[in-house]
């Protein structure tokens, strides 16, 4: 639900905001559902140029950084099954 959404964003935008700061990179939260990854928040520091991905968009896991890197945390039956 959308009330979850906001207590996970609110709780993650600490660790995602210390993230960014300590890569000088953007930091991204989101998660892996049929294949895809949904973006939910993400810290864009002012020394990078935004990028594409937009906050409710959601992309095919495999050409994503994020999607490959949730990809990466499956066993193998969910990475094929993704």
């Amino acid at each position: 639900t959308m009330h979850s959404t906001n207590d996970l964003r609110g709780k993650v935008r600490p660790f995602l905001e210390e993230a960014s700061q300590r890569s000088g990179e953007t930091a991204y939260l989101g998660f892996a559902h049929n294949g895809r990854v949904l973006y939910l928040d993400s810290v864009i520091p002012a020394t990078v140029r935004p990028v594409r991905a937009v906050i409710g968009v959601d992309a095919p896991l495999h050409c994503t950084a994020i999607g490959k890197a949730l990809l990466h945390g499956l066993v193998v039956p969910e990475a094929a099954a993704a």
